[in-house]
């Protein structure tokens, strides 16, 4: 029957060629072997670099979990910091105004000092004459 296909494993009795007699086959399947190791080596190397990826996630998501931590006690210091200043910038503010009167007084007294010199200068240079 030349519609049948060869047998696989020798001749079993039809006396028929062996697919594996066959040069033809003999280096297709040579060839299909060649390429599964080629892709086996490079399956092998996909998953180095699969591993590699995963040992770098890890340590970016256990840095980014330290950062965290980091940050977030950075953020209760300047939020802490930011009502300390805060409470500084009103005393300051009066303090100020406290320091603004006190010089308000101190230029009024100065004035009235001067007025009561320039009166006793008066007075002494008028009662010359």
């Amino acid at each position: 029957d030349l519609d049948a296909p060869p047998e696989v494993g020798g001749s079993s009795g039809g006396g028929g060629p062996s697919v594996k007699d066959d040069p033809e086959f003999q280096q297709f399947f040579q060839q299909l072997q060649h390429n599964d190791q080629k892709m086996d080596e490079k399956l092998g190397r996909i998953h180095q670099g699969i591993q590699r990826l995963n040992q770098n996630a890890v340590l970016i998501k256990d840095e980014l979990k330290i950062q965290d931590v980091i940050l977030t006690d950075i953020e209760a210091k300047v939020d802490n910091t930011y009502v300390k200043l805060r409470g500084l910038n009103k005393k300051l503010k009066e303090t100020l105004k406290k320091v603004d009167q006190d010089r308000m007084f101190l230029y009024l007294f100065c004035l009235i000092l001067l007025i009561a010199l320039a009166g006793g200068c008066y007075y002494i240079f008028s009662s010359r004459k």
